[in-house]
């Protein structure tokens, strides 16, 4: 009863295929993030690897730096994410699409923990609030500027993040105006309010969501809805409707035709 990262189901949404390709990673039945992408698992908040003890030495020759070995559960071994990030947390910088194109794939790694990557739509509207960067900025990137983004996450990230039967609720306090990224795949039947306030969902990274919040205590509400449920519900009806008012009138006018 625990979310997976790995994990592949008829009723993904494509817009999580978007996000792996934009990433420079195959995602085919499964998403398989390879080794070396650390940073990307720090994003979608992996906390553990599970592998069964007899498969442990295999996995252990491969396992991602930032993970240690925590314990053993139920012929299971389980390695731990010294640098979990919670679900939602806030970002202050933006590179536009056609920059982070350019970037080397092993990059887009270092990137995805240091920016959002949005549109050069979306970075007009958002520039007032978001720190531009550039290709060069993440090629000179080192390990301890990564670590010290990856703290920083820590520290603005949601709280109270809990999910129900509709969608998600979390709450964050944030030192300034922000966009608050959820590594949740974009869906256009999700409504979002901050602070009960109708809030816009931005898609950014090709596929991930998120919503601007204000400095201070915030609210986080995301509620979902099929696309054209409502809709199909009162066409269903009223081809019931339709239907009976046929058979009274087929029995009513015809029933001696045959």
């Amino acid at each position: 009863k625990k979310p997976s990262a790995t994990a592949f189901q008829s009723t993904v949404n494509s817009s999580i295929m978007n996000f792996y390709i934009n990433l420079g990673i195959k995602r085919d039945v499964s998403s398989k993030i390879p080794v070396e992408y650390e940073n990307l698992r720090n994003f979608l908040s992996v906390k553990y690897i599970l592998t069964a003890k007899e498969n442990s030495k295999e996995i252990e020759k491969n396992l991602p730096k930032n993970f240690k070995f925590f314990k053993e559960k139920n012929e299971y071994k389980i390695y731990k994410n010294k640098n979990f990030i919670n679900m939602g947390f806030a970002m202050h910088n933006y590179m536009e699409k056609e920059e982070f194109s350019k970037l080397e794939n092993k990059l887009k790694d270092a990137a995805i923990v240091n920016c959002v990557v949005i549109s050069k739509e979306q970075a007009e509207k958002y520039n007032k609030i978001l720190n531009k960067v550039t290709k060069k900025d993440v090629e000179q990137l080192t390990k301890e500027d990564l670590k010290n983004e990856t703290n920083n996450l820590k520290k603005e990230s949601c709280t109270n993040f809990k999910k129900n039967s509709y969608g998600f609720s979390a709450s964050i306090n944030l030192e300034k105006e922000s966009l608050v990224v959820f590594s949740v795949p974009y869906e256009s039947g999700f409504k979002a309010t901050v602070n009960n306030k109708k809030a816009e969902i931005e898609e950014i990274d090709s596929g991930i969501m998120a919503v601007k919040c204000e400095k201070g205590h915030n609210d986080i509400n995301f509620s979902y809805k099929t696309p054209g449920l409502t809709i199909s519900i009162l066409i269903s009806i009223a081809g019931i409707f339709i239907f009976l008012a046929y058979l009274i009138f087929v029995n009513k006018f015809f029933k001696h035709s045959f």
